[in-house]
């Protein structure tokens, strides 16, 4: 007796967009990274392999595939978005030349604990 086919997958599925979740933006559906990510690393040379070999290996390859057809089939869009971002992203770093800082870690931590009485050096 063979074992039964494997269900067909909705290429469509594999993309997923919901408000409120990575902007809005989509992303693959099971692995939770974002298309615009997947086309960065994509536009900087990056093969599928790569991309899920080395950075991504929770991916399936259908997800990364799916991700750079979505990309592909909208790329007008996703550039300009992606040259927003990076327009925005130069604003800032000119805008903020240090970065920008948080509270100390030990000192965070005692203020979330409500305790103001401990050293950093702690």
């Amino acid at each position: 007796m063979t074992a039964p086919a494997p269900a067909i997958v909705d290429v469509g599925s594999l993309i997923v967009t919901t408000p409120g979740v990575n902007g809005g933006k989509p992303r693959c559906a099971e692995g939770g990274v974002s298309v615009h990510q997947l086309a960065v690393m994509h536009n900087e040379g990056m093969g599928v392999d790569e991309i899920i070999h080395e950075h991504f290996p929770h991916l399936e390859f259908a997800e990364v595939y799916a991700a750079l057809a979505h990309y592909f089939a909208n790329k007008v869009r996703i550039d300009a978005e992606l040259d927003e971002e990076e327009r925005l992203y130069e604003e800032l770093r000119h805008k903020y030349p240090g970065g920008l800082k948080g509270p100390e870690p030990d000192e965070s931590l005692a203020t979330q604990n409500g305790r103001t009485d401990v050293a950093a050096s702690e």
